[in-house]
């Protein structure tokens, strides 16, 4: 998206498109969370409130080096790099939770 010349305004609707979109996933994300901790549901859920803090201060200081390090490829690289790893560490952690004896649900 950084290498291609388009319409501001058309950059300002995928904005808002994200915007409105991203939060429909956050109640999924905590019951999934409260379900897969079993009884340390309080520390899975609070690492999940600072890691989204943690991720918004991080991820903007490490996006102002990268943008001052290497123009906008360079953060288009650094998002794509870190997405890719998060999906390696959720994969892997997902499928830990699937494998475990553990009952997801209280019966």
């Amino acid at each position: 998206m950084f290498m291609t010349d388009i319409s501001p305004w058309v950059t300002v609707l995928l904005a808002f498109g994200v915007a409105g979109l991203l939060p429909l996933s956050w109640p999924v994300t905590a019951v999934l969370l409260t379900e897969l901790a079993g009884q340390s549901r309080a520390t899975a859920t609070g690492l999940f409130a600072v890691s989204n803090q943690l991720g918004a201060v991080g991820g903007a200081s490490l996006g102002g080096v990268m943008l001052a390090l290497g123009s906008f490829p360079l953060v288009g690289m650094f998002c794509l790099v870190t997405a890719a790893l998060a999906a390696g560490v959720l994969c892997g952690k997902v499928q830990r939770a699937i494998a475990s004896p553990l009952p997801l649900s209280p019966s």
